[in-house]
């Protein structure tokens, strides 16, 4: 192993999914492999649904998103406004392949509800995306043009700036 491969195991907290849906530490090697696998046999997905125009995704994600300590965060839910948008409206994240099947169907019944309130909501969604781009900078993990253009981009999508 070289040693770019041993600073990727060391930092990455990688997962492997077995087939009864538990998982297990892995190198990054194994990790990538096993993703390049679900892409081709479009095996990611924990669930997908399209219900009242938005998209509800669930996936393995293999890699700890768990900043804080406590169980690796391996799956995600994300609610998109339809298969095409890049902006998220909802984000979960689990520690099992059970608890992602009951969050997914939670973000289901969250889109079904969101579809009543959204005009309500529309304004604060907007402030929340941006407030997550500005922490994302202020954490390093956005640099200066990608913020201002995620922001411009959620300020276009709510009608608050022209193109």
């Amino acid at each position: 192993m070289n040693e770019i491969e041993d600073l990727m195991n060391s930092r990455c907290g990688t997962f492997y999914l077995n087939e009864d849906k538990t998982y297990r530490p892995c190198t990054y090697g194994e990790w990538t492999q096993q993703l390049k696998y679900m892409r081709e046999t479009k095996t990611k997905h924990v669930a997908s649904t399209d219900v009242n125009g938005y998209w509800v995704s669930t996936v393995w994600l293999g890699l700890d998103h768990n900043a804080h300590g406590g169980p690796p965060l391996l799956f995600e839910t994300m609610v998109f406004e339809g298969r095409n948008s890049r902006m998220e409206e909802y984000c979960c994240r689990y520690s099992t392949w059970k608890e992602a099947e009951s969050g997914h169907k939670e973000a289901v019944q969250w889109a079904k509800d969101a579809v009543m309130t959204k005009i309500k909501q529309s304004d604060w969604k907007a402030i929340e995306a941006i407030e997550m781009r500005i922490d994302l900078y202020h954490s390093g993990d956005l640099t200066d043009y990608e913020a201002l253009k995620d922001i411009a981009l959620i300020l276009k999508q709510w009608g608050y700036l022209n193109e």
